[in-house]
């Protein structure tokens, strides 16, 4: 043998005996016995998260407020858990269904991604969580609120799926909230619906007309606006020729705002109530409206934020954004991000070769046993269909636009317990 060649022959053998030490220093994996899967993450690999908010459309005040909530809480733990660094993957889904699907698809083909945070959108949700639930992953909300998402008198919803959890409140209690108040506390019988052909709005004023109509009232229209709809005319002209004492409005605020204002041109309109929900219960609303908005009572969640825990959220949000959150729900946010978070590093199997295996079911079952979670939105307990918030809602009046949305929501009127 030549020298070259035994060169070549000492390092084949030098390389041979790396490779077995290394295959027989570490323990091997051990088998995944989670019924739906496990995700493996080995050393220095993140822990990857998806995030679908609405960062541009319509309701990407919230989602930008709940991407940023996230980032606090990931601030909190130096952005690891458990000892290995957190990577998000960021989609807008733009307050679409189609935004909600095409954003899931692509998370969902990350086999490596563990949870979700999201979505902003109830219509984003509903498509995104049927893929979400498939995929075998679990999904977390600090915002949606629409009925259809989890349950209906403790029965499962249309667009309920396993693995799919909110803190926001289930938007049952708050319409449930101003139709008891319509019916008992301002004594209206006749009541028309306005909503758009959207999964929350179209849920919500079914479950108005539910709740009205069992206490005794009538719904005597139901009128249909499509989003981006600019001329109201003919329905408002339709629901003049009815009999009515309110109009509900569960409306997006650019449909509402071209719909109030069209209708108070309208002398058949003087007397009549007008109602509306927490997705109107906004600045830019306040404003637009302005005068003609007086007199609108809607439903908002009762926030029973602890004022300490608050204080110091709001301070570092600030020092971190340089501003302040301009929507009222970072507190669901924070929370959801932080059960996700809790679960994720509770579930975590940590091995001696440093990988982590976490079970996708474990994960689930992690969250659905929630309970008395002391959050900075409250108490916070899982029911079995992925509601975690206090249904507690307020009702509340605007008399002064110039006050802005702080003054709306400071006129409560009547508080609601479902």
């Amino acid at each position: 043998m030549t020298r070259r060649n035994m060169i070549i022959f000492v390092i084949i053998i030098l390389i041979s005996a790396a490779l077995i030490k290394m295959k027989f220093s570490h323990e091997p994996s051990p088998a995944c016995n989670d019924k739906i899967g496990c995700v493996t993450i080995l050393p220095g690999q993140p822990v990857k998260l998806g995030v679908i908010h609405d960062l541009s459309g319509s309701a990407s005040a919230f989602g930008n407020d709940q991407l940023n909530s996230l980032k606090i809480a990931l601030d909190d733990r130096n952005n690891q858990i458990p000892g290995h660094r957190v990577e998000l993957t960021i989609l807008d889904e733009k307050c679409t269904a189609e935004g909600g699907a095409n954003s899931m698809l692509k998370i969902t083909a990350d086999p490596q991604v563990v949870g979700v945070f999201g979505t902003t959108c109830s219509g984003a949700a509903a498509t995104a969580s049927k893929i979400m639930s498939e995929a075998g992953l679990v999904m977390i909300s600090g915002v949606n609120s629409g009925v259809s998402l989890t349950s209906i008198a403790n029965k499962p919803a249309s667009d309920w799926y396993p693995g799919y959890f909110r803190t926001n409140p289930n938007q049952v209690s708050m319409t449930y909230g101003i139709a008891h108040f319509a019916k008992e506390k301002i004594n209206l019988k006749k009541v028309a619906t306005v909503y758009a052909n959207e999964t929350y709005s179209q849920g919500c004023a079914e479950t108005f007309k539910h709740s009205f109509t069992q206490q005794g009232g009538e719904i005597t229209v139901e009128a249909l606006v499509t989003p981006g709809e600019k001329d109201m005319k003919p329905i408002l002209e339709a629901i003049a020729n009815t009999d009515k004492d309110a109009i509900f409005i569960s409306l997006y605020p650019p449909e509402a705002i071209l719909f109030i204002k069209q209708l108070r041109q309208m002398k058949q309109f003087d007397n009549v109530v007008l109602l509306g929900l927490e997705s109107l219960v906004r600045e830019d609303f306040v404003k637009a409206a302005g005068e003609d908005g007086v007199g609108l009572y809607c439903s908002q969640a009762a926030l029973q934020y602890n004022e300490k825990s608050k204080e110091i959220f709001l301070a570092k949000y600030k020092k971190k954004f340089k501003k302040a959150p301009k929507t009222a729900l970072y507190g669901y946010a924070y929370d959801a991000a932080n059960i996700l978070l809790d679960a994720v590093e509770s579930t975590a199997k940590k091995q001696k070769d440093g990988s982590i295996h976490i079970g996708r079911q474990a994960l689930r079952e992690k969250i659905y046993a929630t309970s008395g979670y002391k959050g900075l939105s409250g108490t916070l307990s899982c029911d079995p269909f992925g509601d975690l918030g206090v249904q507690k809602s307020q009702i509340i009046c605007l008399k002064n636009p110039s006050d802005g949305v702080k003054g709306f929501k400071s006129n409560v009127v009547y508080t609601f317990s479902k």
